[in-house]
């Protein structure tokens, strides 16, 4: 739904507007504090064979599979090192263990709507796109430095009056989910977009008609926690698995809708000040963007 845009600039009220976007399209919201309907798929060009095709109920194992919350040490965090898990930006350095986060939604569940996984070397490109204009928040052990979750945001619709909006996903490692840290990630991506003057969030959940063995209903509570209203729905509008499921929208704002809004940051500029946001919320005393923001974020 979200085609590709560049930079643009629009001349509003007699000055210009600089609203930073990226390519691609995303895969929208969160999914029980993990996952989402899919993550930046690459279009129409990829389109490949369902995993239906292997039967059914072929890739089931692969969520068994890989349920341990554990990295490449093999460590499972656990309350109090989730609490405790580093959150900063992620660099296409981290392609490997985003991609390897991924994998298992998309192989055996119905979060994702893409059918293959992306492999670390597509992982990277999208990682890039993303940072050109967004944040993309990673999680990690804070003792071994495993991956643990992401984050990111990514433009809402590729026209520029959609500017003041972006959708957010997120993932985390399988078994992690309903621990606190995929709150604890929204709250830092949520932040991070304050501080570039984002207005909106939007969130693309996937949903099935009833009870499902590939998707369950925890997504849309954990936005429904996290302040999300729904307000729309597509039915039956995707195929996985020799199912149809559908999706539902829901929107998060952050704020009025002035006269006149600033002009959105984009994140290479607002980098420094979200740096300094995440590394504050490292310390629990410190937890409000708005502290760091000032009065127009450096504009």
């Amino acid at each position: 739904m979200c085609s590709s845009r560049g930079r643009k600039e629009m001349g509003m009220a007699g000055r210009k507007r600089v609203c930073g976007t990226v390519s691609g399209r995303n895969g929208g919201a969160a999914g029980g504090e993990a996952g989402s309907r899919d993550g930046m798929d690459a279009g129409p060009e990829r389109r490949r064979e369902p995993a239906a095709v292997l039967g059914r109920d072929a890739l089931v194992p692969a969520v068994a599979a890989g349920a341990a919350p554990v990295g490449s040490s093999g460590s499972v965090p656990d309350a109090l090192q989730l609490q405790q898990a580093r959150i900063r930006i992620a660099s296409p350095d981290d392609a490997g263990a985003i991609a390897g986060i991924y994998r298992p939604y998309v192989e055996a569940t119905a979060v994702s709507f893409e059918w293959s996984a992306p492999e670390p070397e597509e992982m990277k490109a999208r990682i890039a796109k993303v940072l050109a204009a967004f944040p993309y928040l990673v999680a990690e052990h804070p003792g071994t430095g495993d991956m643990l979750g992401y984050a990111y945001a990514s433009p809402y619709y590729g026209r520029q009056a959609y500017c003041y909006c972006c959708e957010v996903s997120i993932y985390l490692r399988q078994g992690l989910v309903r621990q606190g840290l995929g709150t604890r990630l929204y709250d830092a991506l949520e932040g991070a977009l304050r501080l570039q003057g984002l207005l909106s969030l939007c969130a693309c959940i996937a949903v099935a008609d009833g009870p499902d063995p590939y998707l369950t209903g925890a997504s849309v509570a954990f936005h429904e926690a996290r302040g999300f209203r729904q307000i729309g729905a597509y039915p039956q509008c995707g195929f996985k698995f020799g199912r149809w499921y559908g999706v539902v929208w829901m929107e998060k704002p952050l704020g009025s809708r002035p006269k006149d809004p600033e002009a959105v940051l984009p994140f290479p500029q607002a980098r420094g000040r979200i740096e300094a946001f995440l590394s504050a919320r490292q310390t629990p005393a410190v937890s409000d963007a708005s502290a760091l923001r000032g009065p127009s974020a450096g504009r």
